[in-house]
């Protein structure tokens, strides 16, 4: 019963842990210094007082490693849900079509998008629209059902300045 306790604790730990590390990993590239130093402390911390249990044990076999892999596993799954739910960012929407009128560009931003437009040679407009990466789908539908066969390329955005972000 011990070990099947042990092994609990060591997938909790290491999925919370891994949860923990994903956001610190996001924390580094928003450049978010304060939020990424403390997580990773109390991330070392909590897997210091956990591994140090689960290292003295000399019984379990493979159950103690299968639980560490099974908690990183579930750990790095619920860690991406989570950042992407909660870590606020920007996307550029870059979008080239031969389809989409001026008309429709007129329906973007009556849905609430801010938008600019280049003319390109062959009858192509390249659409470039800054979005809060919340509002993604939102935009992905509203411009592959202008053309279904739009060519769409999103980065992620550092920093925005000024301008019109639904």
């Amino acid at each position: 019963m011990e070990i099947v306790m042990i092994c609990l604790g060591v997938f909790l730990v290491r999925a919370i842990t891994v949860c923990m590390a994903t956001f610190r990993l996001i924390c580094i590239v928003k450049n978010k210094k304060g939020t990424a130093t403390l997580i990773a402390f109390v991330e070392a911390l909590i897997w210091f007082l956990v591994v140090r249990e689960a290292l003295t044990m000399d019984e379990g076999g493979l159950a103690i490693p299968l639980s560490y892999s099974a908690g990183f596993a579930i750990g790095t799954y619920i860690g991406i849900i989570l950042s992407n739910r909660f870590i606020s960012g920007f996307f550029t929407v870059n979008a080239i079509s031969t389809k989409i009128t001026d008309a429709d560009i007129l329906k973007i931003k009556n849905a609430g998008f801010g938008i600019s437009f280049l003319p390109m040679e062959g009858n192509k407009k390249m659409l470039i629209i800054q979005i809060d990466k919340k509002h993604f789908n939102d935009i992905n539908s509203i411009l592959k059902a202008l053309d279904d066969k739009v060519f769409i390329m999103v980065n992620e955005t550092r920093h925005v300045y000024h301008g019109f972000i639904k």
